[in-house]
């Protein structure tokens, strides 16, 4: 009898259980972020997703006429990618949020990069840009730098003891005709802090050999993984 009372009972326990977990991991939070280009104007037209760990399902969001972008989420950390193909771009871009984007989202088309260097940007050409030395001494060169910067050393201590992180920072950027870094942007990152400081030690670099194509100097798109966390 006891067990005839209890059993009903606990299955009415587990169904209000199960119900109240299916509604808090259906709640939805929705956020609102402004893009714009380099010189502040709002960018409309600019797609970014998001995208399920475990499916790999893409979510996409649209900026309106003004740049504001309103993105849903079931997370309040949330990872953003804004899809290049999708919004005329050179390059994806990442950028991270927890509870609510603070700042503004920076992002140039292709036409409005191109216009301001003043010819084409290519991603294939006949004779690659070259750091002075060659690219090991690149990366000894970045991963000094990386050690040396505050935001960098901070996170290292902060994360000493977390495993399963992942340890660099991935950066595209132009090299121009001349050797010069040109628009860095993250293409999988950390979130802010730790993402501007490896686009900081990116752009101490020295000046490279700029990259050739039928014997002329070009624009070219590179791009690089910056070692922030040393664990």
């Amino acid at each position: 009898m006891k067990a005839m009372i209890i059993t009903p009972l606990i299955i009415l326990l587990l169904t209000i259980s199960s119900t109240i977990s299916a509604q808090q991991a259906e709640k939805e939070y929705t956020y609102q972020v402004k893009i714009v280009n380099s010189k502040g104007k709002p960018q409309p037209n600019i797609y970014a997703y998001h995208e399920n760990y475990y499916t790999k399902e893409r979510k996409y969001f649209k900026s309106d006429k003004n740049g504001i972008m309103t993105i849903t989420s079931t997370n309040i950390s949330v990872d953003m990618y804004i899809d290049a193909e999708k919004s005329n771009g050179l390059h994806r871009k990442f950028f991270h949020f927890y509870r609510e984007p603070k700042e503004s989202i920076v992002y140039d088309t292709k036409k409005e990069i191109e216009k301001a260097m003043k010819g084409k940007v290519l991603t294939t050409i006949q004779e690659h840009p070259e750091y002075p030395g060659g690219i090991e001494e690149c990366m000894k060169f970045l991963h000094k730098k990386a050690w040396e910067h505050p935001v960098i050393k901070k996170e290292n201590s902060f994360h000493a003891n977390r495993i399963g992180i992942p340890q660099s920072v991935i950066i595209q950027f132009i090299i121009d005709k001349k050797g010069n870094i040109k628009y860095p942007a993250v293409v999988r990152g950390l979130g802010s802090p730790i993402d501007q400081a490896a686009i900081d030690v990116l752009l101490t670099m020295p000046k490279w050999e700029p990259g050739k194509h039928k014997g002329k100097p070009v624009n070219y798109l590179f791009a690089l993984p910056v070692r922030v966390l040393f664990i």
